[in-house]
């Protein structure tokens, strides 16, 4: 029974553990306790691997990430990467000058998820994002695009009021004498709707399942010159 154990035999072999553990890190200049955790704790402890790894960053110098923040920093440097690959005079230019993008979602469409995705992937590549929220009204999209500055405007709309919406941006951005920003669309656009957005000044359409790298090669291949 845990509520049973002996508190001063417990705290005594925690204590003992984060020092070895510690003590090996510092010999082998390892970042990720996990492979030291699992062979060292063949006796039950209450304590967890972020524990561990916090105890230990306060102990000894140096950088130390969790398992959690371990595999965010490898997913950021593989998509990095990928794109080093797939585009590296792309990924280049976009490293020594940052493309600023404003990703918005106007009107009354509340799903984000993909939008947030295609802001992080746009951030892994190295551009500035901005990310506005749901719900937003063409003016507000037109003049957060306005005081940031942008060179590129993202827009996600999902309800299918496109053929409603965008008309009014494309005429804001106008007014606002930012014929040069470059605006894109995601969301689920018909067919016959594609040609009406290019007229009216939309310079791609990405329906579902586009592929990040795709997007990112097109903006990065397609930003106006800072």
């Amino acid at each position: 029974n845990r509520l049973a154990r002996d508190t001063k035999g417990y705290t005594k072999s925690a204590a003992m553990l984060v020092y070895s553990v510690a003590l090996l890190l510092w010999r082998t200049g390892l970042q990720n306790p996990m492979p030291v955790y699992v062979e060292n704790t063949r006796i039950d402890l209450l304590l967890r691997v972020g524990q561990l790894s916090g105890i230990i960053a306060g102990m000894l110098p140096g950088e130390f990430l969790t398992p959690a923040q371990l595999r965010r920093h490898h997913c950021a440097r593989a998509t990095i990467q990928s794109q080093r690959r797939k585009s590296p005079f792309a990924m280049t230019a976009s490293i020594q000058h940052p493309i600023r993008v404003l990703v918005a979602k106007p009107g009354l469409d509340g799903h984000d998820r993909g939008a947030k995705v295609i802001a992080r992937a746009l951030r892994d590549a190295g551009m500035e994002v901005i990310y506005t929220g749901i719900r937003q009204t063409p003016q507000m999209v037109v003049q957060a695009a306005a005081q940031e500055d942008v060179a590129v405007l993202g827009l996600s709309i999902l309800s299918g009021a496109h053929m409603e919406l965008m008309p009014e941006i494309m005429r804001l951005l106008r007014a606002q004498q930012m014929d040069d920003v470059l605006v894109i669309l995601g969301g689920i656009v018909p067919e016959p709707d594609r040609a009406p957005l290019e007229e009216m000044g939309v310079s791609a359409v990405f329906g579902p399942g586009t592929s990040t790298n795709d997007i990112v090669d097109y903006i990065a291949s397609n930003a106006p010159a800072a």
